[in-house]
């Protein structure tokens, strides 16, 4: 079953000034990635989920699709931007519907970036996804003209193939835990949780300074089973020693570079 949250509208609007995007932060109601651009196959070799429960990053849904394909037990998700659970709804809805691979390709397509998007062709499948929830409804005709559906990737690392499709729509489940929280605050939204897997995605750039990431990783292993990883960073970094000093300041982890995923890890000792 669906979540239902509180969304407003005019304070989602004002996300959407100059002002706030000259600031480049990430807020509530933040335009929403509609595919990964990580090394999602690479990545998921590493983790290898299968029998595991995770906590993800929702981003574009893709993270959460797949660790569920490649046999996770559970994904619960969160994200600061209540638009990525509607990514991920409207992908799910047209999953359950069986649609073919270049359908679904070319609704997220038509919604790249478009600030009038009940003009578009994808509207007819984001209004089936939404039409029996008339809050979402309400919020999707009030937030036509901001861009609230990102940019597709011009050049992801990752393009999802034929099996893969096919794995997720095999595996999908009903819905996912969402939590709808910044990072900071995650662990307290968490209580009594531990996964084997926390996909963090690539968050901890954002990080004003590395006592802020080491905050969050120690705020986390609280929820974290033995032998659990941590996903510090999957955009592939270019410097793979970034996160190296947290091996100087945790006794409980250390971090593992993947160059095949160019993935950095963090690893319970």
């Amino acid at each position: 079953m669906w979540q239902k949250y509180n969304l407003d509208s005019e304070m989602a609007k004002k996300c959407y000034t100059d002002e706030v995007r000259c600031k480049e932060d990430f807020v509530a109601y933040s335009p929403a990635y509609l595919k990964s651009n990580e090394s999602v196959s690479e990545i998921m070799n590493c983790l290898r989920p299968q029998g595991k429960t995770a906590l993800s990053v929702m981003g574009s849904g893709d993270i959460p699709l797949c660790l569920s394909a490649y046999g996770a037990k559970y994904v619960d998700t969160f994200d600061i931007s209540i638009n990525a659970y509607l990514v991920l709804r409207l992908k799910m809805h047209m999953l359950q519907k069986n649609v073919d691979k270049e359908h679904y390709d070319n609704v997220l397509n038509d919604l790249s970036g478009e600030h009038k998007f009940t003009e578009t062709e994808a509207w007819e499948s984001v209004y089936d996804a939404f039409k029996d929830d008339k809050d979402i409804m309400k919020y999707l005709y009030d937030m036509d003209g901001c861009t609230i559906w990102g940019m597709v990737p011009s050049n992801p690392y990752w393009k999802m193939e034929n099996f893969q499709y096919d794995a997720i729509k095999y595996s999908l489940p009903k819905s996912y835990n969402f939590i709808w929280t910044d990072l900071y605050n995650l662990p307290t939204k968490i209580h009594g949780k531990k996964y084997d897997i926390i996909y963090l995605s690539n968050i901890l750039q954002y990080a004003k300074c590395g006592d802020d990431i080491l905050r969050v990783v120690n705020s986390l292993q609280p929820h974290l089973n033995n032998k659990g990883t941590i996903v510090l960073d999957s955009l592939t970094p270019i410097y793979e020693n970034e996160y190296e000093f947290l091996n100087k300041k945790l006794n409980w982890a250390k971090t593992v570079y993947s160059e095949a995923a160019g993935t950095v890890f963090l690893k319970t000792r």
